[in-house]
């Protein structure tokens, strides 16, 4: 095996919020990151954080936000068909991101990666958290060859769903 095919096979990317804000998920996707800076494994990052320093992800939408999803999609659909890692770990949350997320995803699996879904996620309350809105994630989740979750207990809520 070459060094380059070594190389592709040795790339993970991770697509997710990177600090600021200093919201979970964020730390979460740094803290992962992390596991591999020791390591001969290569690390491409996606941050789909506006870079504020306190972002409203529960606020209502207006047009500067869809504006700057569809830019943030744009670059994203550059980053995965050229990145060289074979896994893409996904962070996912159940709130509108949601639908953001389902996107990546289909990009993901249209460029042929391996997807890890990092999944962020309440056991209500959120829009993808319905009856409806689970069998919709659902769907988009079953696209992954690995979902993981928080803990024990969404292991044994999710499991039934996903």
């Amino acid at each position: 095996m070459s060094h380059e095919d070594m190389s592709l096979k040795s790339a993970v990317a991770f697509v997710g919020p990177c600090p600021p804000p200093l919201g979970g998920v964020a730390v979460a996707n740094v803290n992962a990151q992390s596991l591999f800076s020791h390591s001969a494994i290569n690390i491409e990052s996606f941050n789909t954080s506006q870079g504020d320093s306190r972002e409203d992800l529960y606020g209502s939408k207006g047009w500067a936000s869809i504006l700057a999803a569809t830019k943030l999609m744009f670059r994203f659909v550059n980053f995965i068909f050229s990145a060289k890692a074979c896994v893409v770990n996904i962070f996912v949350t159940s709130n509108l991101s949601f639908i953001r997320t389902a996107l990546m995803i289909v990009l993901a699996v249209m460029a042929q990666k391996k997807i890890v879904a990092h999944l962020h996620s309440k056991f209500k309350g959120e829009l993808f958290l319905s009856p409806l809105g689970l069998s919709v994630m659902s769907f988009f989740l079953r696209r992954c060859e690995v979902v993981i979750v928080l803990s024990e207990q969404h292991r044994d809520h999710f499991a039934k769903k996903i």
